[in-house]
């Protein structure tokens, strides 16, 4: 079986489905919508599927804040997963993430630090 793939690989015919793959990956990079994220923070930087940013942060609180605002209006609440966010905080008070500067995240363990 070794030999098998071996000389496959060796092949025009493994170079032609590389070839043809790369073509497909190019196109679609290409065919990917794309706009600028806003220079203040993502200088010459771009961003695909997004509202100008790559990285999305959102609360639990800010979601709790968002659907208890939509219920006082009889509609229905909406889930976390509707924003799509990235990286979504708990234990922080509503819309605190606006204001945040930086963020660190540190692995293993738990409990910060």
């Amino acid at each position: 079986k070794v030999n098998l793939l071996a000389g496959f690989l060796a092949s025009s015919g493994a170079n032609e489905l590389s070839r043809r793959r790369r073509e497909r990956l190019r196109r679609d990079a290409a065919a990917t919508p794309s706009r600028p994220t806003d220079p203040e923070f993502a200088p010459d930087a771009a961003s695909a599927f997004s509202d100008g940013f790559p990285i999305l942060i959102a609360s639990e609180g800010s979601l709790r804040a968002l659907n208890d605002g939509l219920k006082a209006k009889n509609e229905p609440a909406v889930p976390m997963n509707r924003f799509r966010p990235n990286v979504v905080f708990d234990g922080v008070d509503a819309f605190d993430e606006d204001a945040y500067a930086d963020v660190v995240v540190r692995g293993g363990g738990g409990g910060g630090g």
